[in-house]
């Protein structure tokens, strides 16, 4: 073997180690904090792309897709895949990470990307077109993203570009106030605390308020997958599709920012992300991943921004959705990188998240157009201080006191919006009542003609 040839395999190994962060960093590093989910954001170099044509996957998929609509277009009558893809995923750990273990290059599991065309059976025969991703691991398969468009009958074509609509798409009137009579619609933010128990009670009691309060559009934060697996099948953890259970027929997606990696014979690894769910199409979905720096222990969570285009009845806005580092540096520096990010795309804008930052700070005074940070400002409202300036029933954290003393989580607007109404969701008393360590927030908008 040439040295040349030893010194290019030896760099691009190299490369897919300190992958696209703007930090790089060490094995040891790798050792002692949680390791970004580096395949799945597209950004990685160490992936291996594959055509495959799984039934099984195919298969899956369409009883999700079944299952999720819940004959909102009548009976399924025959599915047909247009493409599928594949991606094998890895992530890298450092040989003493596993006791006893030599492999530095863990699979993490295979993400599908489907697109399949769907026959319907009901007063009038319906074709639907949908846009699905499919991560297969060792708990098993989960529905990562679902987003589809109703097709005029007998209509498909298998281009690969971003969905639109042919016709007007609006869910029936289980959740939300929008339908084609309504110019209004509500947007909602909520951070669903992980997998803290009682997940399977919570997840209700979320659904259930975001229903009373109408959320046509909802942005969650520390959405999470707990991949479980002890040498037998174990059912795994996917909060996701969790709620897409109860968000019936709504197009949704999430995007994972963090593994977190475990040595127990059960728990293989645990990812946390940000999920977007609406009732209005989904056209297309994109995100960015925020720097973090390994030497401040606050900062080493993996932050995303997860942005989805959304076809409204009355217009198309840009929806954002993150949650910011615990660190103040990191915040500062993430708050930067998230406005070049949304620079990028048209307005209206809507950004909404867990900030971990109260109202008076270099953040929201930088997103805001109050100052300049690296020579740059925003231009957005803060819908709580337009209508309800330091009102403190605006409070969201923490719901496990008796009363939540800080206001850090925040809807955002820009752009051809006018704000109607902005409310904090309410909890019932008692701390066992709880669905989350967070409250929930929403606000109603129109365009503005």
């Amino acid at each position: 073997m040439s040295r040349h040839y030893v010194l290019s395999f030896l760099l691009l190994q190299l490369f897919c180690t300190i992958s696209a962060y703007p930090n790089s960093f060490t094995e040891r590093d790798w050792l002692n904090h949680p390791i970004g989910w580096i395949a799945l954001t597209g950004q990685g170099r160490c992936l291996e792309n594959k055509d495959s044509s799984s039934s099984t996957t195919i298969k899956f998929a369409s009883r999700q897709i079944e299952n999720h609509l819940k004959g909102l277009f009548g009976t399924l009558k025959e599915e047909a895949s247009a493409s599928i893809e594949m991606q094998e995923l890895y992530y890298k750990t450092s040989p003493s990470y596993y006791e006893n273990s030599v492999n530095i290059r863990q699979p993490l599991g295979v993400l599908f990307e489907l697109e399949l065309l769907m026959t319907w059976e009901g007063l009038i025969p319906t074709q639907t077109k949908h846009q699905v991703s499919v991560f297969e691991g060792y708990g098993g398969r989960h529905m990562t993203k679902h987003i589809y468009q109703e097709l005029p009958y007998g209509s498909w074509n298998t281009s690969k570009d971003v969905f639109v609509l042919q016709e007007e798409h609006i869910l029936p009137e289980k959740f939300g106030v929008a339908s084609s009579k309504s110019s209004s619609f509500r947007i909602a933010t909520y951070n669903i605390w992980n997998l803290n128990e009682p997940w399977s009670k919570r997840q209700k009691l979320i659904s259930q308020q975001l229903y009373e309060v109408g959320a046509d559009i909802v942005g969650f934060q520390e959405v999470r997958y707990q991949f479980q697996y002890n040498g037998i099948s174990v059912p795994s953890v996917h909060q996701a599709q969790d709620l897409a259970e109860h968000f019936t027929a709504y197009h949704y997606v999430f995007q994972p920012g963090m593994t977190y990696l475990t040595k127990s014979t059960q728990f293989l690894h645990e990812d946390e992300g940000n999920a977007i769910f609406s009732k209005f199409q989904i056209l297309e979905t994109s995100h960015v991943l925020l720097s973090r720096n390994f030497s401040d222990i606050e900062d080493a969570h993996q932050r995303i921004c997860l942005r989805a285009l959304i076809n409204t009845t009355h217009g198309k806005i840009n929806f954002f959705t993150t949650h910011f580092s615990l660190s103040a540096s990191g915040r500062r520096r993430n708050v930067v990188e998230l406005l070049d990010f949304a620079n990028k795309f048209d307005l209206p804008q809507v950004l909404v998240g867990d900030f971990n930052e109260e109202p008076q700070s270099e953040t929201l005074d930088f997103l805001l157009g109050k100052i300049e940070l690296s020579g740059s400002s925003g231009n957005f409202k803060d819908a709580w201080q337009e209508l309800k300036q330091n009102d403190k029933s605006g409070w969201t954290f923490t719901t496990l006191e008796e009363k939540p003393k800080k206001r850090i989580d925040f809807i955002l607007y820009r752009g051809g919006l006018d704000l109607q109404q902005v409310s904090v969701i309410e909890n019932a008393p008692g701390k066992d009542q709880q669905p989350s360590d967070h409250r929930g927030l929403y606000a109603e908008f129109q365009f503005t003609v």
